[in-house]
């Protein structure tokens, strides 16, 4: 019982991590485009 619960808490921290770095790539790759497009129109 308590390995089990234990086991959904680590699987519940993972997924948080993977969609916090999920969201840092795409921040990323908005700033990467973003400065292309205004090197772009300048």
């Amino acid at each position: 019982m308590h390995l089990q619960v234990a086991f959904d808490y680590l699987l519940a921290i993972l997924k948080a991590l993977l969609s916090i770095s999920e969201y840092n790539i795409k921040i990323m790759v908005f700033d990467i485009q973003r400065e292309e497009i205004l090197q772009w129109i300048n």
